[in-house]
Order: C-alpha cells, then sequence, then structure tokens
C-alpha cells in the first residue's frame, strides 16, 4: 500500500513539470492578507470568501511547499476514492474507471492542480470530506466526525453531512460520544475568524452577497425558478456529460436493485439536501451557483459512473476504454481553460508588476495624493500586499466601479493589466482615453507603462466634457 501510494504522489508530483506546468499561486495572496489580519493587520480584505483552514495553511507553508502538499492532497484523493469504490462492491476495472473520471474528467481538479494548488479551496475540500465518507462505512465514527470538523472550515456543505451521520447514530440507537459533536465548533470558529480579520461575525455572508454586485455586468445571480436547470448544466457542459449520464445510470441501477445501504442512502440524501440549501439562498436573488460548488456532488456521480461501467460494461473492453478516452476528451475540448490562462497570465504579467512595485516605491505621494486606487478583482490580494497596511484601503475593484454608481473614482488611481481588467479595454492602449462611467465622463491619462505595455497606471479625473 506504502509503495503504491509514493508511486502515485510521483506521478502526480511530476505532472505539472511534465506538461509545462507550475504552480502560480494568484490566489494565495487573496488567503495571505486574511492570515495578516488574522494575526492583527488591517489590510483591505479582497473580494474573497474567508476560509479558516485555508488561511491557516496558507499562514503556515511557504509557497515553495505546494509543490509536494498539492500532489499529497490529490494522492488522498485517490485512494479515498478506490476505498469508497471498494466499500461499494466494484470490481477492478470499475475503480479504475471510477478514479479516471473524478481526476481527468473533473474541471476542479486537473485544471486547478496544476494552475493553483492547495490555495483552490476544492483541492483542500474534496480529500478530507471523502476520507470522512470513508472512515464513516467503516464505522469509525471518531476519525469521521473529525475529519467533517475539518471539511466545515472550507465549506458549509459538510455541516450537512455531520448533521445526517448524527442521525443516523441517533436511529440506529447506538451510543454517541463527544468528540461527535466537534463538527458543531467550526461555524464558532468561522464566525470568530470573519470577525477577527473583518470586524464582523457575518464577513463572510457579507462577502457572498457583494461578490454578487460586482459579478452582475458579467454572471447574473442564480434565479430561484432556473437553479435546477443551472445545476444540470454545469454537471454536464461544464463538468462532464458522460460522467453525468453514466452516473446518472450507476445511481438508478443502485435503487433498482432494492438492496440498499442506510448508509449509502442518507449520504446521496445528504448531498441533495445540500444543494437544495443553495436553491433556498436563491431566494435572496444574490446567490450565483457555480461549478466549484458542486464539486462534491460532481465526484460522487464519478464514482458511481465508475461503479456502472465496473459492472455493465466492461465487455468488450473496446468500448470500455473507448468511454474513458471519449469522457475525457469531452473534458479537454469542452472545459473552461480560465485556471490555466489565469496561471499564464499571471506568470506573464510578473516583470510589468514588477515595474510597477519599483515606480510605487520611487514614488510614495502619488498614492497618498489620491482618494481611491482601482485595480482588477481577481489582484485583490497581490495590491493591498503592494500598498501596504495603511494605503490598502483605498482599493476599489473595476467591477464595483461598473456596477455601483456610489463608487468614486474621481482624482484616483487605475492600473490597468493585460487580460484581467475586464470592462474596460479602452486601458490596453495605454494612452489617454475618455471613459464614462454612470452618465459622468472620466478622463484616464497614463503616468506609468511597463516595458512591455501589460501594466499601466492611469490617473483619472472627472471630465468637463
Amino acid at each position: 500500500m506504502i509503495r503504491k501510494f509514493l508511486i502515485c504522489f510521483l506521478a502526480f508530483a511530476a505532472m505539472p513539470f511534465v506538461f509545462g506546468f507550475s504552480y502560480f499561486f494568484e490566489m494565495s495572496t487573496a488567503y495571505l492578507v486574511m492570515w495578516k489580519n488574522l494575526l492583527g493587520a488591517h489590510y483591505k480584505l479582497p473580494i474573497e470568501t474567508p476560509k479558516p483552514l485555508i488561511i491557516l495553511l496558507t499562514g503556515i507553508f511557504p509557497q515553495w511547499c505546494n509543490f509536494f502538499l498539492t500532489p499529497l492532497l490529490i494522492t488522498f484523493l485517490v485512494f479515498a476514492i478506490v476505498r469508497v469504490l471498494r466499500y461499494l462492491g466494484v470490481s477492478n476495472s470499475g475503480v479504475f474507471a471510477g478514479v479516471f473520471f473524478a481526476i481527468f474528467c473533473n474541471s476542479q481538479v486537473l485544471p486547478f492542480y496544476f494552475t493553483y494548488g492547495f490555495s483552490y479551496w476544492p483541492i483542500v475540500y474534496l480529500p478530507i470530506i471523502l476520507w470522512a465518507i470513508v472512515f464513516f462505512f467503516e464505522g469509525r465514527y471518531a476519525v469521521a466526525f473529525t475529519l467533517i470538523f475539518f471539511a466545515a472550515l472550507v465549506r458549509p456543505e459538510a455541516w450537512i453531512i455531520f448533521v445526517a451521520i448524527l442521525i443516523y447514530r441517533f436511529a440506529k440507537g447506538e451510543g454517541i460520544k463527544a468528540i461527535y459533536f466537534l463538527p458543531i465548533f467550526a461555524p464558532l470558529i468561522w464566525m470568530l475568524v470573519d470577525y477577527r480579520i473583518g470586524g464582523t461575525f457575518f464577513l463572510s455572508d457579507t462577502i457572498t452577497r457583494h461578490y454578487a454586485v460586482v459579478t452582475q455586468n458579467f454572471i447574473k445571480p442564480t434565479p430561484f425558478k432556473t437553479y435546477w436547470f443551472w445545476v444540470i448544466k454545469i454537471l454536464t457542459v461544464d463538468f462532464n456529460f458522460i460522467v453525468f449520464i453514466l452516473g446518472c445510470a450507476g445511481i438508478f441501477l443502485y435503487f433498482r436493485r432494492g438492496r440498499h445501504c442506510m448508509k449509502e442512502k442518507l449520504l446521496l440524501a445528504a448531498l441533495f439536501f445540500g444543494m437544495c440549501v443553495h436553491w433556498l439562498a436563491c431566494l435572496r436573488g444574490e446567490f450565483i451557483i457555480q461549478q466549484r460548488f458542486l464539486a462534491l456532488p460532481a465526484l460522487f456521480m464519478a464514482i458511481y459512473a465508475g461503479r456502472f461501467v465496473g459492472e455493465r460494461i466492461l465487455k468488450p473492453q473496446v468500448l470500455f476504454y473507448f468511454l474513458l478516452l471519449g469522457a475525457a476528451a469531452f473534458s479537454f475540448i469542452n472545459w473552461d481553460y480560465a485556471p490555466f490562462y489565469n496561471g499564464l497570465l499571471h506568470k506573464t504579467n510578473e516583470k510589468a508588476v514588477g515595474e510597477l512595485r519599483l515606480f510605487l516605491k520611487r514614488n510614495q505621494d502619488l498614492i497618498k495624493n489620491h482618494q481611491a486606487v482601482i485595480v482588477p478583482v481577481r489582484n485583490g490580494g497581490d495590491f493591498s500586499l503592494m500598498l501596504g497596511e495603511a494605503d490598502s484601503h483605498k482599493l476599489i475593484f473595476f467591477r464595483e466601479a461598473l456596477a455601483d454608481k456610489q463608487v468614486k473614482v474621481d482624482n484616483s488611481i487605475g492600473i490597468y493589466m493585460s487580460g484581467e481588467t475586464m470592462g474596460f479595454s479602452q486601458l490596453q492602449d495605454c494612452r489617454k482615453t475618455m471613459i464614462k462611467l454612470h452618465g459622468q465622463a472620466y478622463c484616464f491619462d497614463p503616468i506609468f507603462i511597463a516595458s512591455d505595455r501589460r501594466v499601466a497606471m492611469y490617473e483619472i479625473k472627472r471630465s468637463r466634457l
């Protein structure tokens, strides 16, 4: 077992180098800012929901640890999938198919594994919650509840699985130990972290609602009436249509047999109930259903797809391998390549950002003499650290300027970054230009242009025209 684990770990560790990728850590600066605030600083927070466990990992482990921690997490995920499929009585071929579908046909695992590493929360959440489910299946409840506690510091859906397992214990009339209630403390810790880094116990909820505001020009909140349409669309189009169909067939086959495992039924019900909670959240008109929110249901679709393939589509073997390769081809053709694109952008813009950092160091009064600094939303953590604790509170995001009429941009600095500044395409020419915001014209006058013209800084003044 140890030998297989090491081989799997080394294979995943080598994959980014084989394919020419590296871990760019674009999102880690957001959690690094949160970590600094947790220690007592007062930086402006980026628009990213705080996740206590990810904040802790980012603060404890330096960036180079990503090269071994991320493949370690993926290896644990693979072995958890194998254990779940073994518990379900799946053959070796079905186990292979399930792992293949879950890793190589999952848009929330492989692309982000190559680019963001453990700073992307599904990479951390999926192995932890799946191992909790493994130990639940095996009756090792103390370990299961402990892992659910850690998973609940990443995603609130883990609280639903905690309640489901606790109900199972009560229904069985089995003894309850104090450690089983450990996940209850996760929401309390989450609220304390929110308060420590942002001054309010409900910071996560505030950021989630604000995210819907700043993306309305690009992504609309998910309507309550069409929520399930978007769920099916994400699971079929954004994840994998072939895996979804095979997974549905595997679940149907399980219920058709009539030999129902209570633990399995309870888990499927908990996953479905988690999606229902998202559905109810749509009533506020501020909830945006995203691919990563369905990472766990999609993982189970892959597991049941492997189960169905292992039981029903083994012969001829040509069809078996054709399905695997077809599913992989569908993923690579259909995937949103945003993680690869963003990671490469981050790497490509490094030189220009270095020049900007040097320019700001030489002109320290420039920021102090302007009321705001407008930057791309995805780079909020980078610029918060770049400007320093005192000036970071001047940060405004371009999306906020587009979405909110109350945001004042007069006498401000705007920082354009190639590929990142959506909605302000005029700035890519790096020359003086006029832009209208909410009926008012503003003059954008360049005061810094990087040598490769990938980054530029503009002084923004209200125009009299």
